[in-house]
């Protein structure tokens, strides 16, 4: 049986005094197979998108902080079985 595509977006609640935009920055899916594709949607700088091996790949790169740092993100998960 096939899981289905689970969609996302990220939330980043604050920039650490480095510049980085607030509120939703990222559009993301899953594919059944764990493939992640996100799309960084940004106001006023070109849109990017990425695609890692699986959601977990791109969480260690985006979202766990770095060495003393607290978290600034948080995912929010969409309807995790949409009807197309």
């Amino acid at each position: 049986m096939t899981k289905g595509i689970k969609t996302f977006e990220m939330i980043r609640h604050d920039d650490q005094g480095i510049g980085l935009h607030t509120g939703k920055v990222l559009e993301g899916a899953v594919f059944s197979d764990g493939t992640c594709v996100v799309r960084w949607v940004v106001p006023d700088t070109p849109n990017s998108t990425g695609i890692f091996s699986s959601f977990e790949d791109f969480q260690r790169i985006h979202i766990e902080p770095a060495p003393g740092k607290t978290r600034r993100s948080e995912i929010h998960w969409f309807d995790e079985n949409p009807s197309h």
